[in-house]
């Protein structure tokens, strides 16, 4: 059983990773080697919009893998992602670059699919469990600040280990993927994940999906092309913050606590800019947020998470436009960022896979403070105007934003609190 257990945490880790990295990068690194094609252009402009989509698609999958309560279903889910990521990359290569934001739609949605079958998977064993959620949190942190200095040039030699970084996961990181999902389709066959058919898909986490992602997708949107005074930035707080109540309470018990914690997360960490860290910063990226999902799941205490996203938010406050020759703080806080996300799931991660599906889509899509550090929205995402080599928040608005939505979410964590008994966030 140990052997079964571990064979399935490395795969779902590999196929979280893969699945991960290919929904919050883009198919092609075109936009950096020529960011006045037309393509490229219209490429980040749909990036959130397609990472948006990914992620519903990842919270649908594992609301229907979860219904059938079968291993085999839920690994041939994950395999049809994997497989539809393998083939898409490798036509890609030999195609043009004419329709690159359709590829992108398609990587998009295959990584979903990948992400949600991996979901249902691994949500009822711990070890595995702990794989899946770090495998995500990895490939969407280290996709966000380990952009090494000229990531983007064609003739510079990189080490395997981060080849994948900044960009779209190559074929030989994806292949292992599909090897390892297929022989875990052949090696769980037959294998319940529950015990007990439901027959019924979940339409709570799948609900709380629509809304908390498509709140912020649009809420983003909308404070970069009219975020430009402070009542616009208040409704756009007020709005993020409703959203995400919202989807808390159409989750059973208390699993919505995880989508405010992500909220608030993502709010606070938007304010962050994408810094050129050394190459080193990769495994010690992993680190941190294995240290701190480790001890939040055994000291789990949500509003503690909460606090520590506040002092994110606070200190994008205090230090924007200030930072612009500091070498050292940006690495620091990096790696306490990447702790304090470990935390956070950790210490509340419910106990199926659609609520943990619902809290982990929240990650993939640009929050309202991105766009208040850039207004214009075609830049939003995987960009070279926004992400890397700008590493100066200019104004401390984006931290106020978050630090109000932090405090938002945390107010209604209480009343979760308030209204939901206490079991919803046990240990899977």
């Amino acid at each position: 059983m140990r052997r079964v257990c571990g064979a399935a945490a490395v795969t779902v880790f590999i196929g979280a990773v893969v699945g991960g990295l290919a929904l919050i990068t883009p198919i092609s690194s075109v936009w950096r080697s020529d960011p006045l094609v037309l393509e490229s252009e219209l490429l980040a402009f749909n990036q959130p919009r397609a990472t948006a989509v990914g992620a519903l698609v990842s919270v649908v999958s594992a609301a229907w893998a979860d219904t059938v309560r079968t291993a085999t279903v839920a690994w041939l889910i994950a395999l049809c992602g994997a497989v539809a990521l393998l083939v898409n990359h490798s036509l890609f290569e030999s195609m043009s670059v004419a329709s690159l934001s359709t590829w992108n739609y398609i990587d998009a949605v295959a990584a979903g699919a990948l992400l949600g079958g991996l979901a249902a998977v691994a949500v009822y064993r711990a070890s595995v469990t702990a794989a899946y959620v770090l495998g995500v949190l990895a490939a969407v942190l280290i996709g966000d600040f380990a952009q090494g200095p000229g990531s983007g040039s064609s003739g510079q030699l990189r080490s395997p280990v981060v080849l994948p970084i900044g960009e779209s996961p190559p074929l030989w990181l994806i292949w292992p993927a599909v090897v390892l999902v297929a022989f875990g389709v052949f090696r769980d066959r037959g294998r319940r994940i529950a015990e007990f058919e439901s027959g019924e898909v979940p339409l709570g986490p799948i609900s709380a999906a629509v809304v908390v992602v498509g709140v912020t997708l649009l809420d983003s949107e909308w404070v970069a092309r009219h975020g430009d005074t402070a009542i616009r930035i208040v409704v756009a707080v007020a709005v993020t913050v409703a959203g995400a109540v919202a989807a808390a309470f159409l989750l059973p018990g208390r699993d919505g606590t995880l989508v405010l914690l992500a909220v608030a997360f993502v709010s606070a960490g938007g304010t962050i800019v994408a810094v050129s860290l050394p190459r080193w910063m990769v495994p010690v990226l992993f680190v941190c947020v294995a240290a701190g999902f480790t001890l939040g799941r055994v000291r789990p205490a949500p509003l503690a998470g909460m606090a520590a996203t506040l002092l994110i938010a606070l200190f994008a406050v205090l230090t924007a436009g200030r930072l612009e020759h500091v070498t050292v703080i940006p690495t620091v806080g990096t790696a306490a960022v990447s702790t304090i996300a470990g935390y956070c799931y950790g210490s509340a991660l419910p106990r199926t896979a659609p609520s943990v599906m619902a809290g982990l889509a929240v990650l993939f899509v640009p929050p309202a403070g991105v766009a208040m550090r850039v207004r214009d929205f075609s830049h939003l995402s995987h960009s070279p105007q926004w992400s890397g080599d700008h590493a100066v928040v200019s104004n401390a608005a984006p931290g106020w934003g978050a630090a109000a939505v932090t405090l938002g979410c945390g107010a209604g964590v209480l009343v979760l609190r308030r209204f939901r008994g206490d079991d919803a966030a046990a240990e899977p």
